[in-house]
């Protein structure tokens, strides 16, 4: 991580816990500051007085708000911790007084800022549709520099405190969901190459198929399902089989079925599994199987869904007396 990555990321864990050991200042909102306080605070800790005009003077001869950090302080013996204050203040002095000159870090900060509002639910959608907008360019950009695609995404990663990838396809999951599905194709093609892993980005090809070329979607899905370097984690088989339950081949299904049992962690993976296997079975309708699948995940209702399972419970065994596995392909 950057120098603005690694305070976003402590102010995020800090607000999941705010018991944890930090400085006021590493963890406030510089944001909610006015400019006068953030140039008046900037004076008291380091007895360099600027105001709008000649904080403009001084960045003429810069690139970003790290560089003229560097330049201000090059001379002057400062600790560590004063030197990190008077960064996170012209930061955000930067950020105000120069909007048009948009450094990566004050890009990537805007980005990480647009995400944690979305997993709050509190963003705004048009302020959050310009942010990834934005990013196809930057990252265009950077690849028109020279730079490959897959280095150019970790670029970007470097500066963002969040999981830039993860937060993709939480967003493209909530499109699809939403059946956004022109928009979610936009992202797809324009960041799913330089952001996703290549078997998230197939499995979101596969959805955009889902409807206009099912037996693609199915070719695609079972290329997923081959994949043994490494193989799908379980979020992702959990997705391949919530999509197999809607147009897959019952040999695909089984075996993705299999292998999905073997990465089972706590009760809600068990509980996921029995309600993809029921679906599945309630669309080939083979309403037996699909009873007493309902049954099983009936008779677990009161297990607490972060309790550990084990691959030696009892009911595993009944999942798989169910389930018709024999009807696998070797």
């Amino acid at each position: 991580m950057q120098r603005r990555s690694l305070y976003n990321s402590l102010r995020m864990n800090w607000i999941l816990d705010p018991t944890l050991d930090v400085a006021p200042w590493q963890v406030e909102d510089y944001r909610k500051l006015k400019s006068d306080q953030l140039f008046s605070r900037l004076q008291e800790i380091s007895d360099i007085c600027l105001d709008k005009d000649s904080f403009k003077a001084f960045a003429e001869a810069v690139d970003t708000p790290e560089d003229l950090t560097d330049d201000l302080l090059i001379d002057l013996n400062f600790s560590n911790e004063v030197r990190d204050q008077v960064y996170l203040i012209l930061f955000e002095l930067w950020r105000r007084i120069l909007p048009e000159r948009k450094s990566l870090s004050i890009f990537c900060d805007e980005l990480d800022r647009q995400i944690c509002l979305y997993d709050e639910e509190t963003s705004d959608k048009g302020e959050l549709l310009d942010i990834l907008d934005e990013l196809q360019v930057v990252i265009e950009d950077n690849i028109d520099s020279g730079i490959s695609p897959k280095e150019a995404g970790v670029c970007i990663q470097a500066e963002c405190a969040n999981q830039i990838d993860l937060f993709l396809r939480d967003y493209l999951l909530d499109l699809f969901e939403d059946q956004n599905n022109r928009y979610a194709k936009d992202l797809i093609d324009g960041l799913g190459e330089f952001l996703l892993e290549e078997s998230w980005n197939q499995f979101f090809h596969a959805l955009l198929l889902e409807k206009e070329d099912p037996k693609e979607a199915n070719d695609l899905l079972e290329g997923l399902i081959e994949e043994d370097d490494p193989p799908p984690d379980l979020e992702l088989n959990f997705e391949i089989l919530g999509l197999l339950a809607r147009i897959g081949e019952k040999p695909a299904f089984l075996k993705l079925i299999k292998r999905a049992i073997g990465q089972l962690e706590i009760e809600d993976d068990f509980q996921t599994l029995l309600i993809c296997a029921a679906d599945f079975f309630h669309r080939l309708d083979q309403d037996f199987i699909e009873s007493a699948l309902l049954d099983l995940l009936q008779s677990r209702k009161n297990l607490a869904y972060d309790r550990l399972f084990q691959q030696q419970d009892k009911d595993l065994d009944k999942l798989k007396k169910i389930i018709p596995f024999q009807e696998t392909t070797p």
